[in-house]
This record gives C-alpha cells, sequence and structure tokens, in this order.
C-alpha cells in the first residue's frame, strides 16, 4: 500500500474555510432573474464582466458549462483566472450551483431564487470558500469581507437592472458599512 500522508519531516498544510450568506429581495419575478445568472447575460448587468466561455453546448449557463473570469481572482488576492464550473442548473426550482477555482482559492456558490409574490423575488446566495494552499492562507484574514463585498456587489447590481433595465457603475455603488 502507498503511503500518501507524506513524509513526517514534511510541513502539513492546513486548508482554512469561511462561508458567507447573503439574501436580497428584488421586484422581478424568479422567471425573469434566472436567466441572469449566467456568464454571457451577466454582460447586461455586471459593470465591466468580462468572460471566457470554455464549454458550453447551449451557448448559455447549463450543467456543466465552464468560464473563465478575472474579476473575482482578483478581488481575492490572485493574478490567475477563476474557472467556473456549473454543478447544478435547475431551471424548474430557480437554482444554480457553481464550484469556482482558481491557483490559491476553492469556492463553491449556490444560487437559489423564490418568489415572494406579487412580482418580487428573494434571492439567496451562500458562498464557502477553502484555501488551497499557504499562499491563500496569506490571503484568509479578510477573506470574510472580500466575500461579503462580493456578493453585496452582485446582489447589487442585479436588483438595480431588474428594477431599472441599466446597468449599476461600479462607481455608483455604496461602499460597505
Amino acid at each position: 500500500m502507498k503511503d500518501t500522508t507524506g513524509s513526517r519531516d514534511q510541513k502539513t498544510f492546513c486548508a482554512r474555510r469561511v462561508i458567507c450568506h447573503h439574501e436580497e429581495r428584488i421586484q422581478a419575478p424568479p422567471v425573469t432573474i434566472f436567466p441572469l445568472l449566467c456568464p454571457i447575460e451577466e454582460y447586461k448587468w455586471i459593470d465591466e464582466w468580462e468572460c471566457e466561455l470554455v464549454y458550453s453546448d447551449s451557448g448559455v449557463v447549463e450543467d456543466n458549462c465552464i468560464f473563465r473570469e478575472e474579476i473575482s481572482s482578483a478581488l481575492f488576492g490572485s493574478s490567475a483566472p477563476a474557472t467556473w464550473i456549473t454543478t447544478l442548473h435547475d431551471p424548474d426550482n430557480a437554482r444554480r450551483h457553481f464550484v469556482i477555482v482558481n491557483d490559491e482559492l476553492v469556492r463553491k456558490a449556490e444560487v437559489s431564487i423564490e418568489d415572494s409574490g406579487e412580482g418580487v423575488s428573494t434571492v439567496k446566495w451562500t458562498t464557502i470558500a477553502t484555501t488551497l494552499n499557504e499562499k491563500g492562507n496569506e490571503h484568509f484574514e479578510d477573506l470574510e469581507g472580500r466575500l461579503q463585498l462580493m456578493l453585496r456587489f452582485i446582489a447589487t447590481s442585479l436588483k438595480h437592472y431588474c428594477e431599472t433595465g441599466q446597468i449599476l457603475p461600479r462607481s455608483e455603488l455604496a461602499p460597505a458599512h
């Protein structure tokens, strides 16, 4: 049997993890919001959005769709692009899950949209972020704050677009308190 635990002299890496949640009420039904949670559709509502669609049979998000972007990696202190893999695409229940990987961090993002009635939806995001190496651990101290900032940015941008039909310029986003 092969020993996969490493030698006794080898320094042991200890991954760190943080979990963040965000919820946003948006004046739009789930059927309007759900298709916007797609790397191609995000050009409509995320200011300065850029991505590379690596694989999709349909040309939009679907199960096993893969795309890359650099905006979130920069937020987490990495110069390597983040690769997103769609692990759940459930339009019937308005749920989508992604695994996002770069050189220092792996994230799992879950998004669900609930019909709150009268044309209002509640969008819920959960993100689990785990460091992959010591370099990732070096950026861990403020990781939760950066994750919350990212979730607020996405939620505010999506809400603004759904309710006005316009992109919210980054310069107009209010800083976190």
